[in-house]
């Protein structure tokens, strides 16, 4: 039961979902009130908090900092940013439940509840995917089941967020199950994870490829005989799965997803329309007052992009100015004050800014932030034997 429990709970944390009829609020303030619920009936739990505030307490110092300056500056506009303010004081809760899910249970049982939610949502999403009466049920727990895509699979993870807030957390499991496995013996059982993973991430979003590399270098630098080995292996499934012909219109899912390769091949360009968009999304504000203080503005009165930019950095320097992105650089870098493996969290760190460079990851990505979180925890409040030791393979489903 406590098991059950453990990874409910991380489910309903990392994934989000969209419960009817609250679908606004969002699973983790379930979560939260479980975990609640959990320590008024059980305050001897209290004891064991005192270390995940510990290590929390200045990133939450420096996030109420942000709220405050948030609010100051969207009330100089007449409060018309409530979709914003809302989003940070989300991000609140879901800090405050990190904070009481880490100081529930065991270390080692987090970073193993992480695999197995992300295995079985990879699950959920392959036969979601495949069988429509199980993607209706999929539906009902997402925010907009109007979202509609080509690749059916992509709509068929059991998640309140969208297609790269998942792949952002699909980038992170992988980057952890590098870290975990880096010097252990390749078993299929492994393997099988990897390409799980892989895929499902893939699936979701191309930004999976920024993980896939991140945890493919770990793997080299610790082990390259390794990393051939895993190397080798995904490259002969890709080719199985792409010219036997099992699957019905692979052809139209393997263009999508190799389409920077693709391009590269063809034309030595190593882009996809995505990253052709990206580049459109950075241009320098009009105004230095845009600089000095933002303009106070993240989305429009119809609920467009200000200035039709969905890139993090930009929404957040038209929002807020530079003094915004002071706050969210210290916020990310605070989790380096108290992290014992500063090495492993600051790589975490830096991916996370990479992401935020795509879209509005940092403070607003309701699946990929929270693992961020969660991971920088596990690793910041270890010593750094982590670095030499491995587990075991946590997920058998």
């Amino acid at each position: 039961m406590n098991n059950f429990m453990s990874r409910f709970l991380l489910f309903l944390i990392v994934f989000d979902l969209a419960i009817p009829p609250v679908k606004f609020l969002g699973s983790s303030i379930f979560a939260l009130a479980l975990l609640m619920a959990e320590y008024i009936f059980n305050p001897q739990r209290f004891k064991y908090i005192a270390h995940s505030i510990d290590y929390f307490k200045i990133p939450f110092l420096i996030l109420y900092i942000i709220v405050l300056y948030s609010i100051f500056r969207v009330g100089i506009i007449e409060f018309t940013q409530f979709q914003f303010i809302g989003s940070l004081f989300k991000t609140v809760i879901i800090l405050l439940t990190i904070v009481m899910y880490t100081g529930r249970y065991e270390k080692e049982k987090i970073i193993n509840n992480v695999f197995y939610i992300f295995i079985l949502n990879s699950l959920i999403c392959f036969l979601a995917g495949t069988f429509p009466e199980l993607l209706k049920i999929v539906y009902i727990f997402k925010p907009d089941v109007t979202l509609t895509t080509w690749i059916t699979y992509r709509n068929a993870f059991l998640s309140g967020s969208g297609f790269f807030g998942i792949a952002t957390a699909y980038s992170f499991a992988l980057i952890a199950l590098a870290i975990q496995n880096k010097k252990r013996k390749i078993s299929v059982s492994f393997l099988l994870q990897i390409l799980i993973l892989m895929i499902a991430g893939i699936i979701a979003a191309r930004t999976t490829f920024i993980g896939i590399l991140v945890a493919w270098s770990i793997f080299t630098y610790y082990n390259t005989k390794q990393s051939i080995i895993i190397t080798s292996s995904v490259a002969v499934f890709i080719l199985i799965v792409v010219f036997s012909g099992i699957f019905e219109g692979i052809e139209a899912y393997t263009n999508w997803a190799f389409e920077m390769f693709i391009n590269l091949f063809n034309s030595g360009s190593l882009s996809t329309s995505s990253t052709d968009h990206l580049g459109r999304m950075y241009f320098l504000p009009s105004s230095e007052w845009s600089f000095i203080v933002g303009d106070g503005l993240y989305t429009t009165n119809d609920g467009k992009y200000y200035m039709n930019t969905d890139a993090g950095y930009m929404r957040h320097l038209y929002f807020g100015g530079t003094p915004f992105l002071v706050l969210l650089f210290s916020f990310v870098f605070s989790f380096l004050l108290k992290s014992r493996n500063r090495n492993i969290v600051f790589l975490l760190l830096v991916v996370s800014l990479i992401f935020h460079i795509k879209g509005g990851f940092l403070l607003h990505n309701r699946v990929g932030f929270p693992l961020l979180l969660i991971l920088c925890y596990y690793y910041g409040s270890r010593k750094n034997e982590i670095v030499k030791k491995s587990i075991s393979h946590p997920t058998s489903i």
